[in-house]
């Protein structure tokens, strides 16, 4: 029996990322938060505190061949905001930072 897992139970949700959390900072300062249940990242203006964007990932990944629901958010962090647009901070590991690996 596991010391993390009292019950025994298995477990199927091996994300890293919490329900609500922040992703980081991108380099043109606005703030990316996941509400990892509604599958939307919401891009915020730190200065107004309003939503600049929301991305439903689900219509995300629908756009992109190489995406899948599972790896949604280590794409949107890694190849979308980091190749196009890039982090000036980044708070959150995804997935892909612990165990490596692309799409």
């Amino acid at each position: 029996m596991s010391t993390t897992n009292p019950r025994g139970e298995n477990r199927t949700d091996t994300r890293l990322i919490a329900q609500h959390t922040t992703l980081g900072v991108d380099a043109e300062g606005f703030i990316h938060h996941l509400d990892r249940a509604a599958e939307i990242v919401h891009r915020i203006d730190p200065t107004t505190g309003r939503r600049e964007r929301r991305s439903d990932l689900a219509e995300w990944v629908a756009e992109r061949e190489h995406v899948e629901l599972g790896n949604a958010v280590d794409v949107y962090v890694h190849d979308y905001i980091g190749d196009e647009i890039g982090w000036s901070e980044r708070t959150q590991y995804t997935d892909r930072d612990v165990f490596g690996g692309g799409v």
